[in-house]
This record gives C-alpha cells, structure tokens and sequence, in this order.
C-alpha cells in the first residue's frame, strides 16, 4: 500500500514526516516522525533512533496535520522564558528523571543538527544522562546545552548568543510539548 492508500483507506493522516505520538500497552508514550509505508503499514523512526514499523491506526495518535519535531508550535522568546515553561510542566532540577533527560538529549540532538549552524557541525555530546548536557561543533566541545543545577537553577546555553540559543530553546520546546502530552493522556 501506498502512503494515500493507507489514509484513504484507514482514514488516518499519515504522511510522510507526519508527528506520531505512539503508546503502547506499556504506557510508555512515545514519539517519532513517519518515514514510509510498508504494506498495510507506517515506518516511523522514534526520538530515540529506533525504528518502528506500526499499524496505522493501533496505539497512535496523530499530531496535527503539518506538525513535526522540529515545528514543536511553542514560541519559547529566550531562556527566562523556557524555565518558566519547564516549571509550568512540574520539571525540577530535583525530580527530573533520567528517562525524561534521555528524551530532551534526543530531542537537543535533532534540534542543534537540523539548525545548520557552524556549517551543520552543531551536534550534542556523547549521549550520557546527567543533569549536565553538552553541545560541540568542528571548533569546540563541552559547552553547556543545559544543566538542572542543585541549586535549582536550569541553565540554558550561557554561552551562547540568540543564533546558537535558538535551536536549543526550539528543543526544550519539544521537550516540554511531549512531557504536556504525555501527562494529558495519562490523566485521561
């Protein structure tokens, strides 16, 4: 089947690059962008690098229609502005979770290689867990992307100016919308 084959004929929006948010019987949801069709079937390739191969309509549920990782359609104006949104989503730098860190690392990862900056060389650091992240490029390594400081304070890329902040804010951005999402569906 064909990508229209599978909308028209489960009346379902996939498309190709279309955000999915998928929950399986674990309760573990999960995100990830579509890639293709495959029989009766959708590939999606998940934050975290791994690919699924779904049935369209079984534990997903579709973003709206234009909506992909990296169009998060949250506007974060400046770091001030993303701690407020991360208080807002009950984040601490005290009970923020491992698995939460992993995903916002996926999600900072996606964001700083698609920005294009310091000719596409912008990239996180190796994939560690802990609540200080970092970012490279060909000319550096080990600047801050953020930190959850004992103190409370998150840290949001001091180093940077609004050019390298921005991918970096957009991530946060994701980060934030899937945590919001994921709570409403448990609650539901």
């Amino acid at each position: 089947m064909s990508m229209k084959s599978i909308r028209d004929y489960y009346g379902v929006p996939a498309k190709r690059g279309q955000l999915i948010y998928y929950k399986p019987s674990n309760g573990v949801m999960q995100a990830g962008n579509i890639t293709s069709a495959r029989g009766a079937y959708i590939r999606v390739k998940m934050l975290t690098g791994e690919r699924l191969l779904l049935h369209p309509t079984w534990c997903i549920e579709y973003a709206d229609h234009d909506e992909q990782v990296g169009n998060s359609f949250i506007e974060i104006k400046n770091r001030d502005h993303a701690r407020e949104l991360i208080a807002e989503a009950g984040i601490t730098s005290d009970n923020v979770t491992k698995e939460q860190l992993s995903r916002l690392w996926h999600l900072l990862a996606i964001r700083l290689r698609n920005s294009g900056n310091y000719q596409g060389s912008y990239a996180m650091s190796k994939p560690v867990v802990t609540h200080f992240m970092e970012c490279k490029t060909s000319e550096w390594k080990g600047r801050e992307a953020i930190s959850f400081n004992r103190d409370g304070f998150i840290g949001i890329a001091g180093w940077a100016d609004s050019g390298n902040v921005q991918p970096i804010l957009d991530g946060i951005a994701d980060w934030v919308k899937m945590i919001t999402l994921e709570e409403t569906g448990a609650n539901e």
